[in-house]
């Protein structure tokens, strides 16, 4: 392998992660505006939680007694 080459194959790999990078920073910026202007038409109303499907029970362990 030429020295050009590897050398440019290094410059191209290091852009190719600073765009990536970039990308990421771009998508996690607008991911956390949504979440934001959803979090603030939110703000005054709180939910319950759904305790629809909760049951309450007591329980007591039985062990089999084998003679």
């Amino acid at each position: 392998m030429k020295s050009t080459t590897r050398a440019k194959i290094d410059a191209s790999t290091q852009a190719l992660g600073q765009a990536a990078q970039k990308l990421g920073e771009k998508m996690y910026a607008e991911a956390q505006q949504k979440q934001g202007a959803a979090g603030a038409g939110d703000a005054g109303a709180s939910k319950p939680a759904d305790d629809g499907n909760v049951v309450d029970a007591e329980f007591t362990e039985v062990k089999d007694r084998k003679s």
